[in-house]
């Protein structure tokens, strides 16, 4: 038994010394001398870590307080927490009396030679459960983009005319458009452009510079922007600079809708299934405490959760609960918002027209401030008008509305206003329940009221208009929906109504809808009728008819799509009819792995007899190039960020695949050159899988997909294969000739320390099978009851499986 100035001694061995003092069996310390025992703690039955108990020779006894607290930590309140460090302030150790006082028990069990702490309920801290399952950020294994990338976006078209009433007849000038962007250091810079073939002008649509900041999820821009607007704003082009947090541009892949939040407490372990709608979401297995649940998967509208808890006797409790979400809510404390400002820029005969004379500004800000409470204000100005204006969204038991609301000012001092009240109600989530729908809107006008670049008298028409839309799924699997609206007009502007139902269903392969609708004045004043019928023909075809009574109008559409691959052909061919004329339309695309292109054709007829009047046709294509770190290749456009695959040396040119499926690739490699990725989401985690033709056998391609994070406009280059892919076999003997069986062993590069080991296993005959080697000299080590060294030799023109033969141990 060792005394309280000497390292502590294992728990066991009190119960020794019990045993060899039988009168003091009574007493926890029978040595009569301060002790240090190491033994678990534990609470609700479940084992926490160890902890060093010091007892007194009087039996009493006291604890570390900062290995209690790292241990209680998890579900301790801290309020607690508080208290238990203000008591081991002065020795840094607590007794069961301090315990105590921050209302817990802590008991030392010397039959089971162990520690256990009681928490009441109260004094437990509350324990957040995410119900979904969410990553945060990007995955820990994600390659770094290239230091330099860029891409760009080429179109052209064609059109030939072979007949016209106007008698111009002939091939036309081609048109060409540009896009691309430059991406370095977490800088874009993007740039449109088109160039008209008849007079030989290009045209710059726009240039502008954009950085977005990822930690405070703040875009900057500088050049030629378009205003992001809310409410009553109208959007301009500008020349200005302006920033914005708009999560579907910066964390597409975040829940930004309030899923709400529900409290429980368990007084004993439990299984909690978690139910949304009648769906199974999750099954947490938990603790006594008390636990906030949160990040529910909810739909818009009413949704109704339930909390099944089994505690381990059998016993049943149901929790139920209704949570509202409404699709213009945002969760409590994040804030969307957008400024700009600059003058306005806007695009004039083809190209911009910078008005260095007209200033303009335009912003907004929206804010969760509850669960069901959304607040935004904005405004915009130039100088004939100003704007400002204000919302409010709210979801209730009653359903979820929204208010808009602004006011204008021109600059003769007139003042007016415009609302915009909307409601919308769902119901029937429930499994067996029948789903229903309910929205309405009212929106007011003043006259006088001014948008951004009112340029004379506002022209408000509509004083009021009120919509209405009810739809509900009938019985025979019929979905049917009524709507109905009326506007109040203006000075000249009539007073008009309008009412309409619909009904559709599927019967397996065919679709069958009608809707009818009665407008009192507009394009269709009068009764109209739509009749539609679909056929799905195959996986790939679909034929469709309609039939619009208004126009009247005829229209027959047979598509065939090309569902996968990388060489896709799609085509559509249509037919249609009026009174007097008819019309033929025919169109066909192939999408390969370099590039786009299509033919259209627009036949029309003066009349049923067959006379023909118009008939054109239009050629186009597009590609994409994009460059990485001195890496060029040629694919289809690139529709934000993008990947170049290029095979290692080692494979010596085979065909690499990016994202191969059953039905081909998203792109590959060829005479052309590296494959081409075009479409990768910003900020949205990407696994890119490949694969090589004709693998060597044995060779190792390693984890088979890259990891990636694209960053706005981002590009990576990526190399399938390297050096290190050869695969060494062979047969290791010790010194007398046996094999070295069941052995792990490290083989290392000669030359290279820094490069990791790779790690192999003998077999029961001494044979083993070494990944991811290279040409050269490497070391292999194995560790029995001694050290046993190997040397490799691997060739210079080694590519997969290596056969080494038998080694035996290098010469000491």
């Amino acid at each position: 038994m060792r005394s309280a100035s000497r390292p502590p001694v294992r728990a066991a061995a009190l119960l020794a010394l019990a045993l060899a003092f039988p009168a003091a069996a009574q007493t926890l310390n029978p040595t009569g001398r301060t002790v240090e025992l190491a033994m678990p703690l534990r609470q609700d039955g479940f084992y926490l870590g160890d902890v060093v108990l010091r007892l007194a020779a009087d039996d009493r006894f006291s604890v570390d307080a900062a290995r209690l607290l790292e241990l209680l930590d998890p579900t301790l309140a801290a309020d607690a927490r508080d208290r238990l460090l203000e008591l081991a302030a002065a020795s840094g150790r607590l007794t069961p009396g301090d315990v105590a006082e921050a209302g817990l028990r802590l008991v030392y069990d010397p039959a089971l030679l162990e520690l256990r702490v009681d928490m009441p309920i109260e004094r437990r801290g509350v324990t957040e459960l995410g119900v979904r399952r969410q990553r945060r950020g990007p995955p820990a294994d994600a390659l770094p983009e290239a230091a330099l990338a860029g891409y760009l976006n080429l179109a052209a078209a064609i059109d030939h005319v072979h007949r016209a009433e106007s008698g111009d007849t002939g091939t036309g000038h081609p048109t060409l458009s540009a896009d691309g962007a430059l991406r370095s250091l977490g800088v874009v810079l993007e740039a449109e452009v088109e160039a008209d073939g008849e007079h030989g002008d290009i045209d710059r649509r726009g240039t502008r510079l954009v950085m977005d900041d990822t930690e405070r999820l703040v875009r900057w821009r500088g050049g030629d922007l378009r205003m992001p607007v809310a409410g009553f704003q109208a959007s301009r082009d500008t020349l200005g600079v302006g920033l914005e947090r708009r999560y579907g541009e910066l964390a597409p892949g975040r829940s930004i809708r309030p899923t709400g939040r529900h409290s429980f407490s368990l007084d004993s372990t439990a299984d909690v299934d978690l139910m949304v709608n009648g769906r199974m979401m999750r099954r947490f297995r938990l603790r006594p405490g008390n636990y906030d649940l949160r990040d529910f998967p909810l739909t818009v509208g009413a949704n109704r959760v339930t909390l099944l808890v089994r505690d381990e006797s059998g016993r049943v409790e149901e929790i139920a609960f209704d949570l509202f979400s409404a699709a213009t809510l945002l969760e409590p404390g994040l804030a969307e918002f957008a400024l700009t400002a600059g003058v306005n820029a806007p695009i004039s005969q083809g190209e911009r027209d910078y008005q260095r004379g007209e200033p303009q500004v335009s912003g907004f800000y929206r804010r969760g401030m509850q669960e069901n409470l959304t607040l935004r204000v904005d405004g915009q100005g130039d100088r004939r008008s100003a704007q400002l204006g204000a919302g409010i969204a709210t979801a209730t038991p009653l359903g979820a509305l929204s208010l808009d609301l602004a006011g204008s000012r021109l600059e003769d001092g007139r003042l007016d206003y415009a609302f915009d009240l909307g409601y919308s109600l769902q119901l029937g989530l429930l499994p067996g329940e029948t789903r229903r729908s309910l929205n309405l809107s009212l929106e007011g006008t003043g006259g006088d009221f001014a948008r951004l670049g009112t340029d004379g008298e506002p022209s408000n028409p509509v004083r009021y208009r009120l919509d209405a839309r009810y739809s509900q799924a009938l019985p025979f699997s019929v979905r049917g929906s009524l709507d109905a609206g009326h506007s109040w007009g203006r000075g000249k502007e009539e007073d008009s109504w309008s009412a309409g139902f619909g009904l559709d269903r599927g019967f397996g392969q065919w679709s069958a809808g009608v809707s009818a609708s009665w407008r009192s004045s507009g394009v269709q004043e009068g009764f109209g009728a739509l009749f539609t019928v679909s056929w799905k023909l195959g996986p790939r075809q679909r034929l469709r008819a309609s039939y619009d009574t208004a126009a009247p109008r005829g229209r027959v559409d047979y598509t065939t799509t090309d569902l996968g691959g990388i060489e896709r052909l799609n085509a559509n061919l249509g037919i249609e009819g009026t009174d007097d004329t008819a019309g033929v339309t025919g169109a066909v695309q192939y999408s390969g792995n370099r590039g786009e292109i299509s033919l259209h054709h627009d036949l029309r007829f003066t009349d049923l007899g067959g006379e023909m009047g118009e008939e054109t046709s239009t050629l186009r294509g597009q590609a994409g190039i994009a460059f990485a770190d001195g890496a060029v290749a040629l694919g289809r456009q690139i529709g934000g960020s993008f990947a170049i695959i290029e095979g290692h040396p080692s494979l010596e040119g085979r065909t690499v695949l990016a994202s191969p499926s059953g039905t081909g690739a998203a792109a590959q490699s060829g005479f052309l050159g590296p494959a081409l990725v075009p479409s990768l989401g910003a900020y949205t985690a990407a696994s890119v899988p490949y694969d090589v033709d004709g693998l060597p056998p044995g060779y190792d391609l390693g984890t088979g997909a890259f990891q990636l994070a694209p960053a706005y406009r981002s590009g990576y280059r990526l190399t399938v294969g390297s050096s290190y892919t050869v695969t060494a076999m062979g047969t290791l003997l010790d010194e007398e000739g046996e094999p070295l069986a069941l052995l792990a062993g490290e083989a290392r590069e000669v030359g290279d320390a820094d490069r990791a080991p790779v790690t192999f296993f003998t077999n029961r005959a001494g044979r083993f099978a070494a990944q991811g080697l290279a040409p050269g000299r490497w070391r292999l080590t194995l560790a029995g009851e001694r050290q046993v060294t190997y040397e490799l030799e691997i060739s210079e023109d080694a590519v997969g499986l290596v056969r080494a033969g038998t080694l035996t141990p290098m010469t000491p």
